[in-house]
C-alpha cells in the first residue's frame, strides 16, 4: 500500500513531469525557446567539466593515497633490511612476525579504494558544477527582464501543474484506502432468525404513520390505487401547466400594469427603482416647499379678487 504522506510514492513520473514542462516551455516564444537551450546546455557543459574534474582529483589523490602503502610494502620486500628476529638490552631474543601479508595490498583492496575515493570525487564535481551551471543559466537568463520574468511564470506554471498531478494522486489513493476500509469495517457477524425477527418488530413498532409520510412529502397525498398514483401524478402536473399557460396568456400588458399604478413607469434596472422613487418623492417636496414659499399672502389675493374678504385664512 502506497504511503499517503510520502510525496515520492504520488508525484508524477519522471517523463510525465518533463512532458509538462516541455508543454508549458513550448508556449514560449522561439527566443526564449533559444534563451532556455542555451541555458541548459551551458550547464550541461558545467556538469561534465566538474565531473571530469572531480575524476582526474580522484584518481590523483588515490595514487597519492597509495604511494606511502607501497613504499612500506617494498621495504619489507627488501632483502637486505630483513629482519627475522628482535635482540634485546638483556641479550634475550624474540621472534618477528611475518607481516608482509598483512601489509600487502590486495587487487580487491585497491579496487574499493579507488572506487570510494573517484566517487565521491566525481559526485563532488558533478554536483559543483551542476550548482555553478545553474547559477550561471540564471543570472544569464535574468539579464532581459521580461524574458526571464516570463520564463519563470512558465516553469512555475509547469511546477503548479506538477504539485496538482501530485495532490490528485493523494487523493485517488486516499480514497481508494477508504473504500478499503469501509469494506473491512462490514459487520459479517451472523445473526440469528430470532434477533432477526425482534429487530424487524421493533422498528414496525416504531415507524411513521401514512399521515406523517405525506406531510413530510415521501407518500403522495392521494387515495387514488399504488397502480395508479403515477398517472394521477403525472394528470395533476399537467393541469397545472395548463392553468399556467392560460394565466401566461390572459396576463395584461405593461402599460395596463403601469396605469394601475401597479408596475412603475420607468425603464431603470430593478435594482435602482427603489432609490429612483425615493429621489422623485424627495423632489416633489422640496418643490412644493419653495412653491409654498413664494406663494402669494391673503391680501395680494382678496386684491387680485381671487378671495372674498370674509375668506381671508389669517382672520
Amino acid at each position: 500500500m502506497p504511503n499517503i504522506f510520502s510525496n515520492a510514492d504520488h508525484k508524477p513520473s519522471q517523463t510525465e513531469g518533463l512532458n509538462i514542462r516541455r508543454r508549458h516551455l513550448s508556449k514560449l516564444s522561439d527566443l526564449d525557446q533559444a534563451k532556455i537551450n542555451w541555458a541548459f546546455t551551458k550547464m550541461g557543459i558545467f556538469i561534465v567539466s566538474g565531473a571530469v574534474v572531480g575524476f582526474g582529483l580522484g584518481w590523483s589523490f588515490t595514487r597519492r593515497l597509495r604511494r606511502p602503502r607501497l613504499k612500506l610494502t617494498n621495504m619489507f620486500n627488501n632483502p637486505s633490511w630483513e629482519r627475522t628476529a628482535v635482540v634485546f638490552p638483556d641479550g634475550s631474543t624474540e621472534a618477528m612476525p611475518d607481516i608482509e601479508s598483512l601489509l600487502k595490498p590486495s587487487k580487491i583492496k585497491v579496487a574499493a579504494t579507488y572506487a570510494c575515493v573517484m566517487g565521491g570525487t566525481t559526485a563532488f564535481g558533478y554536483y559543483s558544477g551542476k550548482s555553478a551551471g545553474l547559477w550561471l543559466a540564471d543570472r544569464g537568463l535574468r539579464k532581459d527582464i521580461g524574458s526571464g520574468d516570463r520564463i519563470a511564470n512558465a516553469w512555475k506554471r509547469a511546477t503548479a501543474e506538477t504539485y496538482r498531478k501530485c495532490a490528485e494522486n493523494i487523493e485517488k489513493t486516499s480514497n481508494n484506502m477508504a473504500e478499503e476500509t469501509e469494506q473491512s469495517k462490514v459487520d459479517e457477524t451472523h445473526i440469528s432468525p430470532i434477533e432477526r425477527r425482534n429487530s424487524l418488530e421493533k422498528h414496525l413498532q416504531t415507524r411513521p404513520d401514512p399521515q406523517d409520510l405525506k406531510d413530510r412529502h415521501i407518500l403522495l397525498d392521494t387515495n387514488a390505487a399504488p397502480a395508479l398514483q403515477s398517472a394521477a401524478q403525472d394528470l395533476e402536473r399537467q393541469r397545472a401547466t395548463d392553468s399556467l399557460k392560460k394565466g401566461l396568456e390572459k396576463r395584461p400588458e405593461r402599460d395596463e400594469l403601469i396605469e394601475r399604478n401597479i408596475l412603475p413607469d420607468s425603464n431603470a434596472a430593478p435594482g435602482i427603482q427603489g432609490q429612483q422613487k425615493e429621489l422623485e418623492k424627495h423632489m416633489r417636496a422640496d418643490s412644493l416647499e419653495e412653491k409654498m414659499k413664494h406663494r402669494p399672502k391673503p391680501e395680494e389675493l382678496i386684491k387680485g379678487g381671487i378671495l372674498q374678504a370674509d375668506e381671508d385664512p389669517t382672520k
